[in-house]
C-alpha cells in the first residue's frame, strides 16, 4: 500500500491565477481588511461604554419589560401599537424599537451591559453598511482608491463624538436602528440597480419598513434615493430625468401611504413630535437653535466643553488637521481638479444632508456638551461622504487617466488618518460622561434604600436637587425615570412608592415650586433631603415653614448693608453682606435700585455681559450642583431701576437655609454704577394662594394632582393682594406648562397661551372643577391671578398646580 502525500501549494501560486481572479482575490482582501480595521476601531473608541448603567429614558422600558416576562406578555403587543413610551410631551411611534428592548430583556434581563453589547452591534452594523455603500458609489474611481476612501468615511461616521449619545445611551439606538436599516435599504437598492432583481428590491422596501418602524428619520429615504437617481442620471431633458428618478423609486414612495395611515391610527395624526408648550417652544426656536446657539458650529468641532477646554491637545490638534485639510484642498484644486464624477456625488451627498435634516426641524439642537447630537446620526453619513470626496483625490471618471500625484494622495491619507485618530480621541474622553452618570444613578439607588431603611414605614422622603444631566449625560428629565429606577428589577424592593418629586414635567428643572414645597413641609409626612454626588449619598436638609403671618420675622430686617466693591476682569462685583442671617425659606425676592450709566463714545457690552446678577455662596455645606446665580437684563440710560431677583424660586437659595450675604455682579467695562439699595421681600401679600382640598384632590407621588371625585375644590386667597377686586383661574392647554413659555413662575401676566380662563367676583373662596373643564387627557396646569376691575393683573400669579387628567 502506497501512500500518496498531497503536496502544499506554494504561496506563489497566487501569482499565477488569471488577472480577473488575483483582482477579486485582492479586492476582496482589501475590504475584508478595511472592515476587520472598522470593527476594532469602534471596539476601541466605545467599549467602555459596555459599563455604562440604564439612564434617564433607558429606566422607563426596562420597567414594563419586566412586566411582560412576568406573565404579562400581551402588555408587548399594547406596546407595538401604542404611542413609543407615553411621555405626554411626545407623539412617537416606534414599535420596532420595542422588538428590540424586548429581545435583549429575553437573554440579557436586566444587565445593562447586554443592551449597552446591542447598541454597540447596532452602531456597527451602520458603519460597515456605509462603506459598503461608499464602495459601490465610488467603486468607478479605481479598486484601490474606492475601497480607501470608503473606509475613511466609514471610519469618520465611525468616531464621530456627535454619535456618542446614540451609542453610549442605550435608548439612542433609535438612531441607530433607524440608520442601520436605512442605509441597508439603500445598500440594496444600488445592487438591485445593478442586476435588476425583484428579490433584491423586495428586500430593499423591506428594509425601509423596519426603518419606519423604528424611527420617523426613515422617511427621507425615498426622497434621497430619487435625488440620487437624478443626480447621477445620463438623461439631458430635466423633466424626463426627474419623472425617472421618482418611477424608479416609487415602492418606496408607494410605502409611505400604510405607514402614515398606522401613525394617524395610532398616534391621533401623521406627523407627531413633540406637542403642548415644549412643542410650541420647539417650533418657535429653530433659528435660535440653529444659528445663534451654535449648534451649526458644533457640527465642526464636535467636543464636550465640560470636559475639554478650547485650548487642550485634541482640540488643538483639530485645528491643525483643519488647516491642513484646507492645504489639501487647494493644493487638488490646483494640481488635480474635480471631475464631473466627483462633483456630482458631491452634489448627492449635500442633498442627502439636507434632506436627512428634514424630520429634524422641531428638535435639532446641540449644546456645549454635545446633548442632541443623536439627531444628526443620519446626517453625518452623508457628511462623511462629502468630506471624503472633497480631500481625497479621485484617478478620474471610470476612464483611463492620469494617477493622481502620489505625495496628495499620501498627504489627504494623513489628514484623513489624523481627522480618525482625534475624533476618535475625543470621543473617548467624552464617554466619562456617560460612566460618571452611570455612577451617580446607581450611588443614587443605593442612597435611596440606605436612607429609607433608617426611617419608619410611614416617611416619604423629597429629593430636591436631582438633575437632568451632567456634563452632557442624561440623568432625570421626570418622575417616571426616576420611580423606575426604585421597582423591580432594577431595585431590590418597591421604594418608589415611598419618594416624592418636586419636578413632575420635562425642563425648567432649575425652578421650585415653593407653594408645593410649603404644602409638602405642613404635611409633616416628608423627609427633605439632598443627593450628594461627591459622597453618592442623602444629606437631610432642614427646612421649615417661616413664621406665621402677622409676625415681624428679624431676619428681614437688613437695614444697611455693608458693600465691598470687588473689580475682577470685566465684571464689578458687590459685596453685600446682612446684619443678620437671612431665613431663605422667608424671602422670595432680593430688590435692587440701581442707577447704571453707559459713558458716552464708548463701546457698549455685549448682551450676554450686559446683566445685573445676583449670586449667594452655598452656607448649608451640602455638594450638588444647583444654580446659584439669577440675571437679568441690565437697563444703562442713566435712570433708576429696580431689579426684583426671584430667589424663592431658585432650588440653590432655599437649599442654603440661612444666607448672610449676596454678590451683585454688574458690567465693569465703560459702564458707571451706582448701587442705591439692596432689601429682601417677602411677597405673600403680592402672591394670591391657590391649594387643593384633599378630600376631593389626590396629590401623586411625582407632585402632580388628579381627581379622587368630581368635581374637584380648589382654595383661594387673594384677600392679602391689594387693590384685588376679583380673581382669576387660568387652565393651561393640553399637555403644557406656564413656565414653559415664560422661564420663570413669576409672572406679572396672563400667559396669551392659556386654554380658558374662569373669573371670580370674590377675591377668597372655592373654585370647583371637573373633567368636563378638560378635552382631554393629559397634564394641565391651574394658576390664579389677583386683577382689577379694569382688569389689571395684581402683583403676581400664584404658584402653579399640575393635574394630571385621566377620562374613562
Amino acid at each position: 500500500m502506497t501512500l500518496q502525500l498531497k503536496q502544499s501549494t506554494p504561496a506563489t501560486a497566487w501569482l499565477h491565477l488569471p488577472k480577473g481572479v488575483r483582482s477579486r482575490h485582492y479586492a476582496m482582501w482589501l475590504e475584508g481588511s478595511c472592515m476587520i480595521a472598522l470593527v476594532a476601531l469602534n471596539c476601541l473608541c466605545f467599549a467602555r461604554a459596555l459599563g455604562c448603567y440604564f439612564l434617564a429614558d433607558d429606566l422607563v422600558p426596562v420597567n414594563y419589560l419586566h412586566e411582560i416576562f412576568s406573565g404579562h406578555a400581551s402588555l408587548l403587543w399594547e406596546k407595538l401599537f401604542s404611542p413609543w413610551q407615553d411621555s405626554g410631551v411626545q407623539l412617537l411611534y416606534r414599535p420596532f424599537i420595542e422588538l428590540t428592548m424586548a429581545a435583549d430583556y429575553a437573554i440579557w434581563g436586566a444587565c445593562a451591559s447586554g443592551f449597552h453589547l446591542s447598541n454597540l452591534l447596532y452602531h456597527i452594523s451602520a458603519v460597515l453598511l456605509l462603506f459598503l455603500i461608499a464602495r459601490q458609489l465610488l467603486g468607478s474611481f479605481g479598486q484601490k482608491p474606492g475601497t480607501l476612501a470608503a473606509f475613511f468615511c466609514a471610519a469618520l461616521f465611525s468616531v464621530s463624538p456627535l454619535n456618542g449619545e446614540t451609542v453610549v445611551w442605550i435608548i439612542g439606538r433609535v438612531d441607530s436602528v433607524c440608520t442601520a436599516f436605512y442605509l441597508l435599504s439603500f445598500h440594496l437598492f444600488l445592487a438591485y440597480e445593478r442586476r435588476r432583481s425583484l428579490h433584491l428590491l423586495s428586500l430593499s422596501v423591506a428594509s425601509f419598513g423596519i426603518a419606519l418602524l423604528s424611527k420617523e428619520m426613515a422617511v427621507t429615504l425615498p426622497l434621497a434615493l430619487s435625488w440620487y437617481c437624478l443626480m447621477l442620471s445620463s438623461q439631458k431633458p430635466l423633466r424626463q430625468a426627474l419623472s425617472s428618478s421618482v418611477r424608479r423609486c416609487l415602492p418606496y414612495w408607494l410605502l409611505l401611504v400604510p405607514y402614515f395611515l398606522a401613525r394617524t391610527l395610532v398616534l391621533g395624526t401623521p406627523t407627531g413630535g413633540y406637542v403642548g408648550s415644549i412643542g410650541e417652544m420647539c417650533n418657535s426656536s429653530l433659528f435660535c437653535r440653529w444659528v445663534e446657539s451654535g449648534t451649526l458650529w458644533k457640527v465642526v468641532y464636535p467636543f464636550n466643553e465640560h470636559l475639554l477646554a478650547a485650548d487642550s491637545p485634541p482640540v488643538t490638534l483639530l485645528h491643525l488637521l483643519y488647516l491642513a485639510a484646507g492645504a489639501v484642498i487647494m493644493a487638488r484644486a490646483i494640481w488635480y481638479p474635480w471631475n464631473r464624477q466627483v462633483l456630482r456625488l458631491a452634489s448627492f451627498c449635500l442633498g442627502w444632508f439636507l434632506i436627512s435634516l428634514i424630520p429634524t426641524y422641531q428638535v435639532l439642537y446641540f449644546n456645549v456638551a454635545l446633548v442632541g447630537g443623536r439627531f444628526l446620526y443620519l446626517g453625518l453619513t452623508a457628511l462623511c461622504l462629502l468630506v471624503v470626496l472633497l480631500l481625497y483625490p479621485f484617478p478620474g471618471d471610470g476612464a483611463p487617466v492620469r494617477r493622481s500625484p502620489f505625495f496628495l494622495a499620501m498627504l489627504s491619507e494623513v489628514v484623513l488618518l489624523g481627522f480618525v485618530g482625534c475624533l476618535c480621541w475625543i470621543s473617548i474622553v467624552d464617554e466619562s460622561a456617560w460612566l460618571s452618570a452611570s455612577t451617580l444613578t446607581l450611588g443614587l439607588k443605593d442612597a435611596v434604600a440606605k436612607t429609607l431603611s433608617t426611617l419608619p414605614a410611614s416617611r416619604k422622603i423629597v429629593i430636591i436637587n436631582l438633575e437632568k444631566e451632567k456634563n452632557g449625560a442624561h440623568l432625570f428629565y421626570s418622575y417616571k425615570m426616576l420611580s423606575s429606577l426604585l421597582k423591580p428589577p432594577l431595585s431590590d424592593s418597591d421604594n418608589a412608592c415611598r419618594v416624592l418629586s418636586l419636578r413632575p414635567t420635562f425642563y425648567r428643572c432649575e425652578l421650585l415650586n415653593i407653594s408645593l414645597l410649603r404644602r409638602l413641609i405642613a404635611s409633616g409626612s416628608c423627609s427633605f433631603f439632598c443627593f450628594d454626588e461627591q459622597q453618592l449619598k442623602l444629606v437631610s436638609v432642614p427646612l421649615k415653614l417661616p413664621v406665621a403671618a402677622g409676625r415681624e420675622d428679624p431676619a428681614l430686617r437688613v437695614g444697611a448693608p455693608q458693600i465691598q466693591v470687588d473689580r475682577r476682569g470685566r465684571r464689578l462685583e458687590y459685596q453685600v453682606d446682612f446684619s443678620l442671617p437671612v431665613k431663605t425659606m422667608a424671602v422670595d425676592f432680593v430688590e435692587v435700585d440701581l442707577v447704571s450709566n453707559h459713558i458716552e463714545g464708548t463701546a457698549r457690552p455685549r448682551p450676554d455681559d450686559n446683566v445685573a446678577a445676583v449670586s449667594f455662596p452655598d452656607e448649608s455645606g451640602l455638594c450638588f450642583a444647583e444654580p446659584r446665580c439669577l440675571e437679568l437684563p441690565l437697563c444703562d440710560d442713566g435712570a433708576i431701576y429696580r431689579y426684583r431677583f426671584a430667589v424663592s424660586q431658585s432650588k440653590g437659595w432655599i437649599l442654603s437655609s440661612t444666607c448672610r450675604g449676596i454678590c451683585l455682579s454688574l458690567p465693569a467695562l465703560n459702564v458707571k454704577h451706582r448701587l442705591l439699595s439692596v432689601r429682601l421681600i417677602d411677597a405673600s401679600n403680592e402672591i394670591p394662594l391657590l391649594a387643593p382640598d384633599t378630600t376631593t384632590v389626590i396629590c401623586n407621588n411625582d407632585s402632580t394632582l388628579s381627581f379622587a371625585q368630581a368635581p374637584g375644590r380648589f382654595f383661594f386667597d387673594a384677600s392679602k393682594v391689594e387693590g384685588a377686586q376679583r380673581v382669576i383661574l387660568e387652565i393651561s392647554r393640553p399637555k403644557s406648562c406656564f413656565e414653559h413659555y415664560s422661564s420663570t413662575l413669576r409672572e406679572t401676566s396672563l400667559c396669551a397661551r392659556s386654554l380658558k380662563r374662569l373669573v371670580s367676583s370674590r377675591v377668597r373662596g372655592v373654585f370647583l372643577l371637573g373633567q368636563q373643564d378638560f378635552p382631554a387627557n393629559g397634564l394641565y396646569q391651574i394658576r390664579l391671578a389677583a386683577q382689577s376691575l379694569d382688569g389689571r393683573v395684581l402683583g403676581y400669579v400664584s404658584d402653579p398646580l399640575s393635574l394630571t387628567i385621566i377620562k374613562h
